[in-house]
């Protein structure tokens, strides 16, 4: 071996220890954190197979869920639970990731005339 192969050998051996050490582990393939510009999005809260996803307005095929990580191995964990926002029209920041919206913060609610300003959560869904 020449004396370039072996520095390089004894570099990536000691970068191994050292996070072994540490106890930190690689991070998976493809767990790279979504970034890009923030958007807003604007849609609704619908009920699909009996769960609440984001149904972006203009695209009624799309069905989104909100998480508040920007981690994908951190998007289930860190949800946003829509049953307050059922039948209602919401305006959500984050980065488009898919089946997600990463880093999403509900930043606004849409009211129609005479609908109740608070949440769904007591009381009957509305239709």
């Amino acid at each position: 071996m020449n004396l370039f192969a072996r520095s390089g050998l004894l570099v990536f051996t000691a970068v191994c220890l050292s996070a072994c050490h540490l106890g930190e582990k690689p991070a998976p393939a493809g767990a790279a954190p979504v970034s890009g510009v923030f958007e807003k999005f604007t849609g609704q809260v619908v009920k699909r197979n009996g769960e609440y996803r984001f149904q972006p307005l203009g695209e009624p095929e799309k069905i989104q869920r909100l998480s508040r990580s920007k981690n994908p191995g951190e998007f289930a964990s860190d949800e946003i639970h829509l049953r307050k926002y059922y039948g209602k029209t919401i305006v959500v920041q984050g980065f488009d990731a898919g089946d997600w919206i990463a880093k999403a913060d509900i930043i606004g609610q849409w009211l129609r005339p005479g609908e109740p300003r608070g949440s769904t959560l007591v009381g009957p869904e509305p239709n």
